[in-house]
């Protein structure tokens, strides 16, 4: 009896520290005693070093990505700023011709605005000169219709002056005007009418209407 008793509790430890080692053991991973454990522990492993080296290579792709974009994104920077100081440059030199064209203008202003002044002095020059011109032209027109008239006129004046009888006053002013030199009337023996300057041609009565409108007037 006594040794029953005393071969149990040992017995009893020994399973509770076997218990204990595999507990242990099962937290640890350690499965060398068992191959279905050992097995189950390398398709883990298996696998997980699977999935860590396929996302190692996406992120190792997903680097070359990065780099590439990060290159691309340089030159585009380094193109941009190129362009950004060439805008710049034209943009100044734009500035410096709008300056000069301004300047020019205002230049060309000035003299527009000096020609127009001329030309219109001279415009002014020249109306004035068409309206003188004109008025001219106008009493000249005038003048010529008057005188046509004048000219149409006279041989009937001319006509009625000569049925109308000669008033006395008329008469003796046709005396007086008529009175031809006696002492220049010579034979033509006497005289030479290329060298005798005394010779005279023998004048025309005058006309009876002259005479009446000379008499008007005075």
């Amino acid at each position: 009896m006594e040794s029953v008793g005393s071969s149990t509790p040992s017995s009893i430890q020994n399973i509770i520290k076997k218990a204990k080692e595999a507990r242990i053991k099962e937290k640890r991973g350690n499965y060398s005693g068992d191959s279905s454990l050992l097995k189950l522990r390398k398709k883990r492993k298996s696998k997980s070093q699977s999935f860590v080296m396929r996302h190692a290579s996406a992120l190792v792709e997903k680097n070359k990505t990065l780099a590439l974009m990060l290159v691309q994104t340089k030159n585009l920077n380094r193109k941009l700023e190129t362009s950004i100081h060439l805008l710049q440059r034209n943009q100044m030199d734009m500035m410096v011709r709008m300056n000069s064209y301004r300047v020019e203008n205002e230049a060309l202003r000035g003299k527009l605005e000096t020609t127009q002044d001329k030309l219109d002095g001279q415009a002014s020059t020249f109306d004035k000169f068409i309206e003188d011109f004109m008025t001219m032209a106008e009493a000249t027109r005038e003048k010529l219709i008057l005188e046509d008239a004048i000219e149409l006129s006279q041989p009937e004046l001319e006509q009625t002056n000569i049925n109308k009888p000669t008033s006395a006053i008329a008469a003796k002013v046709v005396k007086d005007k008529w009175k031809p030199n006696l002492d220049s009337i010579k034979s033509p023996d006497e005289t030479d009418p290329e060298t005798d300057p005394g010779m005279l041609e023998s004048p025309q009565p005058p006309n009876l209407h002259q005479v009446e409108d000379q008499q008007d007037v005075e």
